[in-house]
């Protein structure tokens, strides 16, 4: 995933962007394949890689291609897109088991992937793919805005906040909450379709109110949830806050991407990858970190680590809508700013109070 956050701009800048997103699929096809056949170890960490590499390739297309077709609207669309992930993850079991049931074994589930990607061959192979520019205004040359850096730091914290929770609740409920190791995976399976509905509301909430306020609204949900994991580890109320947990830490992601996106509209290879980089790291990074935590205090105190990642990550939200209301304010009210509040101001042709501007 590292390795394709830079890589993809030079792919973007050599290839079209159907090649890129039909070439990413086939090679994660063909890679699936190689891995539950090759008897070596080699195989399959070579495939395994290669699934890495083309899949996140083509998630940086895809978050490009999404962002520049809908503009305003991506924010609604990245979450949708993002739904259908959670729940095309969440068949991946669902499907091992059923064949296992039919006397199979695991490794024919990569015949579900191919029966996928014929699917879209057949249904979608008139469909035109928007080719974009390959110029350095749309690939990445120059630097890219301050304001494009808050939300990369913002899916960093968000991120790592979603893997600490999803890598360390289970053992939280088991070793804090004197719960079995099966009661937690199911409490964990709460989480999953508490995230899958989350998404699906946010995806209507977000053609009312702004990235910032739903990030807000996702953060007070995560928070209430990983507060009660933590204080009641035990009983339903534990349950209740896996639910919040996961309805609200399932935004992070593709809020944080379409606020970036949104930053530098023009440039939305370049941001899309340089997304995908900051949830690379936190992923790496942070949740082996808080296991280190773990195993020097105690599960208990280092879950509350999460804590520490939400206020940060609050700052940042709060730090870039405080921003992006100044650069709305009129300039006619940003001149006369200093000469008091409460006087009626001129500001592009409407007066209103100085405090509501």
């Amino acid at each position: 995933m590292l390795s394709s956050s830079f890589v993809s701009g030079l792919l973007e800048q050599r290839l079209s962007r159907p090649w890129i997103l039909w070439g990413g699929t086939l090679t994660m096809l063909v890679s699936g394949v190689v891995l539950v056949t090759s008897p070596h170890s080699s195989g399959t960490l070579l495939s395994a890689m290669m699934i890495g590499m083309a899949g996140t390739t083509t998630l940086i297309a895809v978050q490009a291609l999404l962002s520049e077709r809908y503009g305003s609207r991506r924010a609604t669309v990245l979450v949708e897109a993002n739904t259908v992930a959670s729940v095309a993850m969440s068949m991946v079991p669902l499907g091992l088991g059923a064949l296992v049931l039919m006397g199979g074994n695991w490794r024919m589930v990569q015949v579900l992937p191919v029966l996928i990607v014929l699917g879209l061959v057949l249904v979608y192979r008139q469909q035109n793919i928007p080719v974009q520019e390959h110029s350095s205004t749309t690939t990445g040359a120059g630097r890219l805005p301050g304001a494009f850096w808050q939300y990369f730091l913002m899916i960093t914290m968000g991120v790592a906040v979603e893997w600490c929770i999803l890598g360390w609740t289970g053992t939280m409920l088991e070793e804090a909450g004197g719960m079995s190791r099966e009661v937690a995976a199911q409490a964990l399976s709460v989480l999953l379709v508490a995230a899958v509905f989350g998404r699906l509301a946010t995806s209507r909430l977000s053609q009312m109110y702004s990235v910032p306020t739903l990030l807000l609204g996702a953060v007070a949900s995560t928070t209430l949830g990983v507060a009660l994991i933590w204080a009641l580890p035990t009983g339903m109320a534990s349950w209740v806050g896996v639910a919040l947990a996961g309805a609200g830490v399932a935004q992070f992601f593709p809020l944080g991407v379409a606020g970036a996106l949104g930053t530098v509209p023009e440039r939305a290879s370049l941001a899309s990858a340089r997304t995908t980089l900051a949830g690379s790291v936190a992923v790496l990074v942070v949740p082996s970190s808080l296991g280190w935590v773990a195993d020097q205090v105690g599960i208990y105190l280092a879950y509350s680590g999460i804590f520490v990642l939400l206020l940060l990550l609050t700052v940042l939200i709060v730090w870039a809508q405080w921003q992006s209301r100044a650069a709305a304010q009129p300039q006619g009210y940003k001149k006369r700013k200093s000469s008091g509040a409460g006087r009626e101001v001129q500001g592009e042709g409407s007066t209103l109070p100085a405090r509501e501007l």
